[in-house]
């Protein structure tokens, strides 16, 4: 698979690009500067990299 963004597309590594929201959208952008959202974000996108690695 091709990436077309610059930030996956120069790197030598595997990579993955994750948007946790759209800072233009107000709603979105008050939750994503909730220390307690982001929070939740970083559980979430933990709990699914160890479920991949213990099903691989």
């Amino acid at each position: 698979m091709q990436a077309t963004f610059a930030v996956l597309r120069e790197t030598a590594k595997p990579a993955v690009l994750l948007e946790m929201g759209y800072m233009d959208n107000p709603e979105e952008n008050q939750k994503i500067r909730s220390s307690d959202y982001q929070d939740k974000l970083v559980e979430g996108i933990v709990k699914g990299i160890q479920k991949y690695y213990a099903g691989n």
